[in-house]
């Protein structure tokens, strides 16, 4: 590895916003599992990963076309470590004859010999690629490309998304006041803050002020005010008195 890579894999912002995202190590997940596949069925490759980069090592959130027992591997056999450290996608026709790759042992050792990846991102930081191989020598078209980006880019948003749901249950919990998320429909409570869980939020409808009762059965005198969260959802927050 050049310095300039090492460097940029080894970058202390760029692995935050890998640990952030808590991906690194996880189990599997569904929706992850569902871009691969589409991406190995869109460029008509036998195989796709979803693979995140530390400094050490490269792990598969998702895969197609593998044994569901290959879930990292060695820098040393990574190809997707070079998307990581420049942020760019990599198109390899042949990584016999490719300058960067050709001398990776995935070559021999996992017959990787075509390779396209899509950087995968977080808080603005490459944290990994979404990739198809293939194991023989491949042209990757422009159709290709566009695919495997714009699955890339629908990839980042679900990451996205979710930091921003983490951050906004984090942030939550930190209020005093009583913090939840209802059906409109069923009345059924989806989210509470702690503050919200030692109460019985069933009286709250659409009151301005109201008395709700804890878990010891006090009763205390709350300010309550809420706003339209989607069609049928409803965000409130209410204060105690005194």
């Amino acid at each position: 590895m050049d310095a300039n890579h090492e460097r940029s894999l080894r970058d202390v912002a760029r692995l935050q916003a890998l640990k952030r995202t808590g991906l690194m190590d996880s189990l599997p997940e569904a929706s992850y599992d569902r871009f691969a596949r589409l991406a190995a069925r869109l460029t008509a490759s036998p195989s796709a990963f979803i693979s995140l980069v530390s400094d050490q090592r490269q792990f598969f959130k998702a895969t197609h076309g593998q044994e569901d027992s290959l879930r990292e591997t060695p820098l040393t056999h990574s190809f997707c470590q070079y998307v990581a450290s420049t942020g760019q996608p990599l198109a390899v026709e042949d990584a016999r004859h490719h300058p960067t790759v050709k001398d990776n042992p995935a070559i021999k050792d996992s017959n990787v010999i075509a390779y396209l990846g899509s950087p995968l991102l977080a808080q603005g930081k490459c944290i990994g690629s979404l990739c198809v191989i293939d194991s023989q020598p491949r042209r990757w078209g422009w159709a290709d490309r566009q695919a495997l980006n714009d699955l890339a880019a629908c990839i980042n948003s679900e990451i996205e998304l979710c930091l921003t749901t983490a951050l906004s249950q984090r942030l939550a919990e930190l209020m005093p006041a009583l913090v939840y998320l209802a059906d409109t429909v069923t009345g059924e409570i989806l989210f509470r803050n702690q503050a919200a869980r030692g109460y019985d939020l069933t009286p709250l409808g659409e009151l301005d002020e109201v008395e709700l009762t804890n878990a010891e059965g006090a009763v205390h005198r709350f300010s309550h005010r809420w706003v339209a969260f989607g069609e049928d959802q409803r965000l409130g927050m209410a204060t105690r008195h005194g």
